[in-house]
């Protein structure tokens, strides 16, 4: 009777520890990915595995990226033990340039790791280089018209043909573009924009290249139009 009782206290005594140690591990495949060298206006993606390595259910509560660049988007938000989740980090690298240090937030109920991190470094390069990088042309006088200027130069080894320059609003007007940049040349660019109403304009220049390597490239324009 009392082996009985013995045995059935230590079960229980192993039933406990075991539920007061359950916990989830987070894991992945890769916290510190390299991308080298990109050039701009790519999108990049990569995948990464999420592992739950501890021995209860590891619930992921939010992926997030402070930079507007990165989008991340998980397969499944909640992971048994010995489970995987995808990880699918796609960057837009049109408002990048040059060397780039960004991460993503991963927030899960894992206690040891609340703030997991994955890191990742590149390149951003262009045959293209502009400057400035985007335009901003200010505050503007309603029903007055706007300057601003850009210069563009081929820093790469081959001519690069642009085949059609353009704004998604078609409200900025810019001056006549070469259509042939040879490698070292510059050229400069007048951008001209008229607003009718107090709002703040955001506007995308696109140049289509016969660059393989990029062919297109996008230029931010901001502006405020003025109230009386």
């Amino acid at each position: 009777m009392i082996s009985s009782i013995i045995r059935i206290a230590f079960a229980l005594f192993l039933i406990s520890t075991v539920h007061v140690h359950a916990q989830p591990l987070i894991s992945v495949s890769d916290s510190s990915l390299a991308f080298g060298e990109v050039y701009r206006d790519q999108k990049v993606t990569r995948d990464v595995f999420i592992f739950n390595r501890g021995n209860s259910d590891l619930h992921i509560e939010s992926v997030t990226s402070p930079c507007g660049c990165t989008t991340p988007k998980l397969e499944k938000d909640n992971i048994r033990p010995g489970d995987s989740s995808r990880l699918s980090i796609v960057i837009n690298t049109s408002i990048l340039l040059g060397n780039v240090h960004k991460y993503v937030l991963i927030v899960s109920n894992d206690l040891s790791h609340r703030n997991f991190f994955v890191r990742y470094t590149m390149n951003v390069i262009s045959i293209l280089d502009v400057t400035p990088p985007y335009l901003y042309l200010g505050d503007i006088d309603l029903n007055k018209e706007a300057t601003g200027q850009l210069m563009l130069r081929n820093s790469g080894k081959k001519p690069v043909h642009i085949l059609k320059s353009s704004s998604l609003s078609g409200k900025l007007v810019l001056s006549r573009v070469p259509q042939l940049i040879f490698p070292g040349d510059s050229l400069l660019i007048t951008v001209k924009l008229n607003l009718t109403e107090p709002v703040t304009f955001k506007d995308e220049i696109r140049f289509e290249t016969d660059a393989e390597a990029q062919p297109v490239m996008r230029i931010n324009v901001i502006a405020r139009g003025k109230g009386k």
